[in-house]
């Protein structure tokens, strides 16, 4: 599994550290949000994985690809991985079916919010006698967006 990063080329976005109630400026972290669509084929879809591996934390959405899906625009969470508070900076690892998010629908968008350092994404897909594990795999498809503390964005 290749390690996944953004390339920000020289121009990473930079925001005002956030606040929260009496908590004035204090929060310096920005989420980095990976988007990637996932075109079924018109195959018979019997299971469907992803593994991801990355430090302190990830969170995994799914939302759909257009306007007339029935999932929620905002995105619904299906896995999340977090570290320890004793270890902030230690691996985690999220596995998660996908199975029953992807039944009866051709494309998807699957964020993923993760740090900014990157991580490693395996996936599995299989349809009745076929099995790709690669499928999904182009990393280049893989859109990347940091946004200041505490926004609400739609995924």
């Amino acid at each position: 599994m290749p390690w996944i990063a953004p390339d920000w080329q020289s121009r990473e976005p930079n925001f005002e550290p956030g606040s929260l109630f009496w908590r004035t400026r204090e929060f310096n972290a920005s989420p980095v949000l990976y988007r990637t669509v996932v075109n079924l084929p018109a195959k018979s879809l019997q299971f469907a994985a992803v593994r991801i591996q990355t430090r302190r934390y990830a969170y995994l959405f799914i939302t759909r690809f257009n306007r007339f899906s029935d999932l929620d625009p905002f995105g619904k969470l299906i896995a999340r991985a977090e570290a320890p508070k004793e270890k902030p900076d230690a691996g985690v690892e999220l596995l998660a079916d996908l199975t029953p998010h992807l039944l009866d629908k051709k494309s998807v968008v699957l964020a993923l919010s993760a740090p900014s350092s990157g991580f490693r994404m395996g996936r599995r897909f299989g349809f009745r006698r076929w099995l790709n594990p690669n499928f999904g795999e182009r990393t280049k498809t893989l859109a990347c967006s940091k946004v200041p503390a505490f926004d609400r964005l739609r995924v």
